[in-house]
């Protein structure tokens, strides 16, 4: 049953990534992480940026969790922007982040409101910027490194 729900998502993504989606270019956003850390958006030019929308009561966001980790730890030119859906304040995500031991940035998810995405239907769900500065996507549902690494043509730190 779960190779049957596996299976499933996998097809569901490659349809989605290549569904013809619109893709336009992403506005030069000025964020700020729960660590207090600005990111300007435009300073990301020339990698690939995952915008990952999770809550804490999304029990695929939590399984997901991991491999973004691993994603943002052993893929090159990868950011992974973790978008959170809880209304949490700084020190309640990091915390979070300590206990599952995230280290990529956590960040409230209506900083994102400028980009004019689709109303999330689901949990987990990852856009992309591409190096370019264009938003691709959406993937919908829990996604592993290597589906995120194969969607965006990325190679392993070596």
């Amino acid at each position: 049953m779960k190779t049957r729900y596996v299976m499933m998502m996998v097809l569901c993504a490659g349809l989605l990534a290549c569904s013809g989606a619109e893709v336009y270019e992403a506005p030069d956003l000025h964020l700020t992480d729960s660590q207090g850390q600005t990111i300007q958006l435009a300073d990301l030019r020339g990698q690939w940026v995952v915008l990952n929308y999770w809550a804490a009561w999304c029990q695929p966001c939590i399984v997901e969790m991991p491999e973004l980790e691993a994603l943002h730890r052993n893929y090159r030119d990868v950011t992974v922007l973790g978008l959170n859906f809880d209304n949490w304040d700084d020190d309640k995500l990091n915390a979070f982040a300590r206990d599952l031991l995230v280290s990529y940035p956590l960040l409230p998810a209506e900083q994102f409101a400028m980009l004019e995405v689709e109303p999330i239907a689901g949990l987990p769900t990852t856009y992309f910027i591409d190096p370019e500065g264009y938003l691709r996507g959406p993937l919908l549902g829990p996604q592993t490194d290597k589906e995120l690494a194969d969607f965006m043509g990325v190679t392993l730190v070596s």
